[in-house]
C-alpha cells in the first residue's frame, strides 16, 4: 500500500510564491441572501468566469519538478537505458 504524505505548509506556500506569475484569482462572488439563508458569510467559487480556467495548472509544479528530478536520477544511474528507452520513442513515433 501506498503510503500518501501531504505537503505541509511552507511546501505549500512556495509553490504559491513559484505559479504566482502564471496564476490568475478565480472571481468569488457573494450573496447576501444566500448568507441570510444559510446563517454564514458564504464566497461561491465562480471558474465559469475565470478566462482560463483552473485546468493549466491542474498538474503541481512540485510534481513537475518531482518527476523532473527523477528522470535526472534515472539518467545518472543507468544513461545507456535512458537514451535506449528514448531512442525506441523516437522510433515509433
Amino acid at each position: 500500500m501506498v503510503e500518501l504524505t501531504l505537503p505541509g505548509p511552507a511546501v505549500v506556500l512556495a509553490a504559491a510564491a513559484r505559479i504566482a506569475a502564471h496564476a490568475t484569482v478565480t472571481p468569488v462572488l457573494r450573496s447576501r441572501a444566500l448568507d441570510a439563508l444559510s446563517g454564514a458569510n458564504l464566497h461561491l467559487k465562480a471558474d465559469h468566469l475565470q478566462l482560463g480556467g483552473a485546468a493549466p495548472l491542474a498538474l503541481p509544479l512540485d510534481a513537475y519538478e518531482e518527476r523532473l528530478r527523477m528522470a535526472r536520477e534515472a539518467v545518472r544511474s543507468d544513461s545507456k537505458r535512458v537514451a535506449q528507452v528514448v531512442k525506441g520513442w523516437v522510433a515509433n513515433d
